[in-house]
């Protein structure tokens, strides 16, 4: 085996590995909706973060929200907080994701449920 031979070979496994680690950075997602408790309406404008980061969303007219959750981590905290409502943290496992979305029910502050 000359040297530019082994040089090719060196360079496919390479590449190989490459994809490899770019295929195991794929996220997952966690989609959902968040509405008032109360009366069951959508909240625009809430913000949604994983807890201790700075990773974060928020929600659109409807109410719904994706965020990426990191293939490193196999559970996360997610934080909801908007004004005028109590903060709600809710634990998501990896396992449970698989493609649902999340309804989210949001208490409001001085006991107007």
């Amino acid at each position: 085996m000359d040297l530019s031979q082994l040089k090719l070979r060196f360079l496919c496994f390479l590449i190989f590995f490459q994809s490899l680690f770019i295929v195991a950075q794929t996220p997952v997602k966690i989609t959902g909706f968040i509405k008032d408790k109360k009366d069951a309406l959508p909240l625009p404008g809430v913000s949604v973060y994983l807890k201790g980061t700075v990773t974060g969303t928020v929600t659109d007219v409807d109410g719904f929200y994706s965020l990426a959750m990191p293939d490193s981590l196999d559970s996360v905290v997610l934080v909801y907080s908007f004004i005028g409502f109590k903060m709600q943290e809710v634990s998501f496992q990896r396992d449970s994701i698989n493609r649902e979305r999340f309804y989210i029910l949001m208490n409001r502050e001085n006991g107007q449920n």
